[in-house]
């Protein structure tokens, strides 16, 4: 199912969710959304990115072009603004659109709720870029005892700034993070990834309101705070750019885009693998116990100018 939580094809604002989009996830018990990230408009979304995805999960699970790869689930595919109706010029509007992730994760989080009712419905997401930042979002707007409940989620190349995760503070996105996630999340991240390392700090430092000045993303490097949720797993996609996820990059299907794809229906739990990567090819999972660790230990190193 599609949920087009936008008012334009290209650019334009966060469309609000109607009884009709309510229609749609009533009576779901699992849900799965897919959530895209920055500067996608509804066409490449819909005919790229997710069939990239798609695609990729039912090669994986040894089904045919029309099988279900998430059975028992409720796929549901979210379409929102992330982009700017420039042409090629598009792309460097990015701080002036940032304002639609945290717009389009209340939208969510409250459409969620009215689906689920007094019934416990289970969802789990997979989000890519600034489409982490809406799911984080959605973690901070869920109503406290609501019937929808968040188990799992995949981070493909988060940009997501690890100080907005610092902060733990009550309302806060690193608190939300900490306590509206019940089983794991899985942030895979990559330090070739060129767009987190230099334009996400820019952008998010150019933008209005409180953005941070030249934040880390979560998706560029392993995060070894000892701030990190004890629900956050980190693994490395190495040299995944930041199009290397979803499966749609012909170049790095087979190498990046199937590594996340395995470790996103793993984290999932989305069912049978038809034959899976060999261990050296998979992604190594870092638990959060172990990031906190190497970052205790980085911390506590002596300092070689500290003495002669």
């Amino acid at each position: 199912m599609e949920l087009k939580l936008r008012l334009a094809d290209s650019g334009g604002s966060v469309r609000q969710p109607d009884s009709q989009d309510l229609d749609k996830l009533l009576g779901a018990r699992r849900v799965l959304l897919l959530v895209h990230g920055y500067n996608n408009n509804f066409e490449f979304a819909s005919k790229t990115a997710y069939p990239g995805f798609e695609n990729l999960q039912r090669e994986i699970a040894g089904i045919g072009p029309d099988g279900d790869y998430a059975p028992g689930w409720r796929v549901c595919k979210v379409y929102w603004p992330g982009d700017a109706d420039f042409g090629l010029v598009s792309a460097l509007f990015y701080p002036w659109i940032i304002k639609n992730a945290p717009e389009t994760g209340r939208a969510l989080a409250a459409l969620l709720h009215a689906a689920a009712g007094p019934e416990r419905m289970e969802v789990a997401l997979v989000s890519h870029s600034l489409g982490c930042r809406v799911v984080a979002e959605l973690l901070k707007a869920l109503p406290a005892g609501s019937g929808a409940s968040v188990t799992r989620v995949a981070f493909f190349a988060a940009a997501l700034g690890t100080d907005k995760l610092e902060d733990k503070r009550a309302g806060s996105l690193g608190e939300a993070c900490d306590a509206r996630v019940e089983d794991s999340v899985l942030s895979l991240y990559s330090g070739a990834d060129s767009v987190l390392a230099l334009a996400f700090p820019l952008g998010q430092t150019l933008a209005p309101g409180d953005e941070g000045f030249m934040p880390v993303a979560l998706g560029h490097e392993l995060w070894t705070s000892s701030a990190v949720p004890g629900v956050l797993n980190q693994a490395q996609n190495a040299g995944a750019g930041h199009s290397s996820y979803w499966g749609w990059e012909q170049k790095t299907r087979d190498g990046c885009g199937r590594r996340a794809n395995e470790a996103a229906r793993d984290v999932l739990r989305l069912g049978r693998f038809a034959q899976r990567l060999t261990p050296d090819r998979q992604v190594q999972v870092r638990s959060p116990a172990e990031a906190r660790e190497l970052g205790r230990r980085q911390t506590g190193m002596a300092d070689p100018w500290g003495s002669f």
